[in-house]
């Protein structure tokens, strides 16, 4: 909850760590991967986004570490939307110079 220094941003993610190398394995991930896409597409919604554009930036990490072995098992990914076909848009879109100013 403290400040970001300087030259950083935030990293918002889940971090699933499993006690086996079995239940490593068996973790479906493509339900790991609609649960955090859905968290950025409600905040899309609600308008949470604007707020903090942090959120749109979210990661995954699952882990198993064999600590006896020295084997440490990852998978890492940065979940993306997939618009369907036939997404209406409600107004044009706006350059960033119409938005923002020169210093901004």
């Amino acid at each position: 909850d403290g400040l970001t220094p300087a030259r950083c941003c935030p990293a918002l993610g889940m971090l699933y760590n499993t006690n086996t190398l079995d239940a490593f394995k068996a973790t479906d991930k493509k339900v790991l991967l609609e649960k955090e896409a859905n968290e950025i597409w409600d905040a899309i919604q609600t308008g949470a986004a604007l707020k903090n554009p942090s959120i749109l930036c979210r990661f995954i990490l699952l882990t198993f570490a064999d600590l006896k072995k020295y084997h440490f098992y990852y998978w890492f990914c940065f979940p993306a939307l997939c618009f369907p076909d036939g997404l209406k848009m409600i107004q044009p879109p706006v350059s960033l110079e119409q938005v923002f100013s020169p210093r901004q």
